[in-house]
C-alpha cells in the first residue's frame, strides 16, 4: 500500500530518475515537491529534464527547486569520477528533449525558499519522506542549514545507492550516488532521522536486456516514451545491452518487512582504496538497510513494467 505521507523526491535527472518520478505519479504517490543536484549531468541540464519530465505526465503543478551543483566538499571522487561521466551523457537523458510546459521557467535556487518550502508542506500535509535518487548533498547541507530542527519536518530520508553485500567484492569500487557525494552521506548518517538504504546489491538484477525491450508493448504515450528511454540508453550509452531499474525501485520503501536495522559506516578516506564503501560496523550509525536477499524482483520488474503502460508480447523470454 502506498503510503500519504507527503514526500519530496531529490534527483540527478536521468532515464532511470525520470522513470521513478513517472512511477510515484502513477502510483498515486503524495509527491509534493522535487529538487535537482548535479549528478548525471550538470545541474542546469538537470533542472531542465526534470521540468521536461513532469510536463510529459501532465504534472507541471510540482513545485521543483534547484539544487546543489558541486558537492557537500570537493573530493577526489567527483574530480576522477562525477565530471568525466558528465562529459560523456549528452544531456543526462539520452539526449532525450522533452518540452516543459511551464511558463517563464525559472525554479528558485535560495535554501532559504527551500526550507520555507519544506516547512510549510509539514505543516499542512504532515511530516515529510525524503528520497534521494542521486547525490546526497541537498540533504546534507538542510541538515548543516536546520540542525536538529529537522526531525520536526522530516519523517525519513531514504538513499537509493551503496553497495553492502557482495556486490563490492565483484566490483570494488563505491557506485555513482555515492561517490559524487560521500561525505554528505556521512553528514546525513549522522542525524537521528529514521535513515533507509535501498542499495545496489537489490537494484543491480532489477533488468531488462534489450531484446526483450523491443517485445515490450506500450498501452499508452507513457509506455512509449518508456520504451523508447531504454532502447536508446541500451544502443548508445550503456556498457552493455542492459536497462537497470535503479530509482525504480523507490517502490520497495512501502515494504517496511524487507528493511532491518544495522549499525554502518560509510568510508570517506580519500587515500583508501575503499573510499565510498557502506560497510556494516558495531560502531557505526543506525540505519534501516534493504535485505536485497528477500527481494522477488522477477515480480518488482513486472509491477514497473506494468505500472509504466508497457506490457510484454507473446515472445516473452524474461
Amino acid at each position: 500500500m502506498i503510503m500519504l505521507s507527503p514526500i519530496i523526491i531529490d534527483c540527478d535527472t536521468g532515464r532511470d530518475d525520470a522513470l521513478a518520478l513517472w512511477l510515484a505519479i502513477k502510483l498515486g504517490c503524495n509527491l509534493s515537491g522535487v529538487i535537482t543536484s548535479f549528478g548525471n549531468t550538470t545541474l542546469e541540464n538537470v533542472t531542465k529534464n526534470t521540468a521536461g519530465v513532469l510536463s510529459y505526465i501532465d504534472a507541471d503543478h510540482i513545485p521543483i527547486f534547484q539544487g546543489a551543483s558541486e558537492p557537500f566538499l570537493n573530493h577526489i571522487g567527483y574530480q576522477e569520477v562525477t565530471l568525466p561521466r558528465q562529459a560523456l551523457a549528452g544531456n543526462g537523458l539520452c539526449n532525450i528533449d522533452f518540452p516543459i510546459n511551464r511558463s517563464n521557467f525559472s525554479p528558485s535556487s535560495s535554501i532559504e525558499q527551500y526550507v520555507d518550502f519544506i516547512y510549510k508542506t509539514a505543516e499542512k500535509q504532515g511530516l515529510i519522506d525524503y528520497i534521494i535518487l542521486g547525490p546526497s548533498t541537498n540533504f546534507a547541507r538542510l541538515c548543516e542549514y536546520m540542525g536538529d530542527d529537522i526531525s520536526s519536518v522530516i519523517k525519513s530520508v531514504n538513499i537509493l545507492g551503496g553497495k553492502i553485500g557482495c556486490l563490492w567484492d565483484k566490483n570494488p569500487q563505491a557506485d555513482f550516488n555515492i561517490i559524487c557525494d560521500p561525505h554528505a552521506v556521512e553528514r546525513i548518517l549522522q542525524t537521528s532521522l529514521l535513515k533507509r538504504f535501498i542499495t545496489l546489491d537489490t537494484t543491480w538484477d532489477i533488468s531488462i536486456s534489450l531484446v526483450d525491450i523491443e517485445k515490450l508493448e506500450p498501452v499508452s504515450l507513457l509506455g512509449q516514451k518508456t520504451k523508447e528511454i531504454m532502447q536508446i540508453f541500451c544502443q548508445k550509452f550503456a556498457i552493455e545491452p542492459i536497462f537497470r531499474f535503479h530509482d525504480p525501485a523507490v517502490l520497495l520503501l512501502y515494504n517496511t518487512d524487507i528493511f532491518s536495522e544495522e549499525n554502518i559506516v560509510i568510508n570517506t578516506n580519500q587515500q583508501s582504496s575503499e573510499y565510498g564503501r557502506l560497510s556494516y560496523s558495531t560502531l557505526g550509525y543506525k540505519a534501516n538497510i534493504c535485505q536485497f536477499n528477500h527481494v522477488n524482483r522477477k515480480l518488482l520488474l513486472e509491477n514497473i513494467l506494468t505500472k509504466l503502460d508497457l506490457k510484454f508480447g507473446n515472445s516473452r523470454t524474461v
